[in-house]
């Protein structure tokens, strides 16, 4: 929950509401790199859930740049043909968001 919220909301009173403000900018920024690091996680299950959903449609006709997209990750994570965990896949997608390896081989005209 505190991360959805401005950090300041979780200050609590002391000393008769005398206390000194301090600022609240680095658990903030602590906050806001979690938040960021979540939601890269969802961006990588849901690029695995994309690649996935293009293996079992095999549509006739991709764009490059989403062929591209598809092959990289491909070349990362494995296609799942059997039931298994994904735990191990999510990180590698993860470091393909993070250091724009992904990004840096799909081009968008």
């Amino acid at each position: 929950m505190h991360l959805t919220m401005p950090a300041g909301s979780f200050s609590r009173s002391t000393e008769s509401h005398s206390q000194i403000k301090v600022g609240m900018g680095t658990i903030a920024a602590r906050h806001a790199r979690t938040a960021i690091g979540l939601a890269v996680q969802v961006a990588a299950i849901h690029l695995l859930a994309l690649a996935q959903a293009t293996d079992l449609h095999r549509p006739p006709h991709l764009a490059p740049a989403t062929r591209t997209a598809h092959t990289v990750l491909r070349q990362h994570s494995a296609s799942v043909e059997q039931d298994r965990p994904l735990d191990a896949d999510i990180p590698l997608v993860t470091d393909l968001i993070n250091t724009a390896a992904i990004r840096s081989q799909v081009s968008i005209a």
